[in-house]
């Protein structure tokens, strides 16, 4: 028997709020170019991506274990507050050493979130629906994509990189406090499981 909302509303919540995150997180080539307005070397870029892809690869299994002890939820919004963070550094920094810093803390925030964004879709759906909900998903994800950006851009061009990377930090800041709020009361149709 097929249910009426067969993902569930905490799955549609936080799908959601990660939509509304994913409309401020524009395609990474964006922060090289704001490296580059910072002084960063044609030739160091394959080092600084390096640098991100190192850390992120690092974090993502230390954190998938935190997330194991601590429940899903603690780091999913506390990757709501890093990206915000990282970005608004993007924003006001002007120093070159700053940047380096924070391309490795971009690092930590996939370690936060891409992994355990996953497992957490897991927790919110039975298996028998697991398959679906990825490409649900995904297909949200990918969608909201395409017009962050062209916002990104947009704002780049008309007003400042500044301001471009500000607002998606402010996108960040959104879309935690709707996961918060939607989120924080709610218990996992399968959490109770997870062990």
């Amino acid at each position: 028997k097929k249910s009426k909302v067969p993902l569930g509303r905490a799955f549609t919540l936080f799908t959601a709020s990660v939509v509304i995150f994913t409309l401020g997180n524009s395609s990474n080539v964006f922060l090289i170019l704001k490296a580059r307005e910072a002084g960063l070397a044609a030739s160091h870029i394959p080092l600084i991506w390096l640098t991100y892809n190192l850390v992120s690869s690092l974090s993502s299994p230390l954190f998938g274990h935190v997330s194991d002890w601590i429940g899903r939820k603690p780091v999913i919004f506390l990757s709501f507050l890093v990206y915000a963070a990282i970005y608004a550094g993007f924003g006001l920094a002007s120093g070159l050493s700053t940047v380096w810093i924070l391309f490795a803390c971009y690092g930590l925030y996939y370690g936060l979130s891409e992994g355990v964004f996953r497992a957490y879709v897991a927790d919110l759906v039975g298996p028998e629906r697991r398959a679906t909900a990825f490409g649900t998903f995904n297909t949200a994800v990918g969608i909201a994509l395409v017009p962050a950006s062209i916002i990104f851009g947009t704002l780049w061009d008309k007003f400042s990189s500044r301001d471009a990377v500000l607002v998606a930090a402010t996108f960040s800041l959104i879309a935690g406090v709707f996961f918060l709020l939607t989120q924080w009361g709610r218990t996992a149709e399968r959490e109770s499981q997870i062990g």
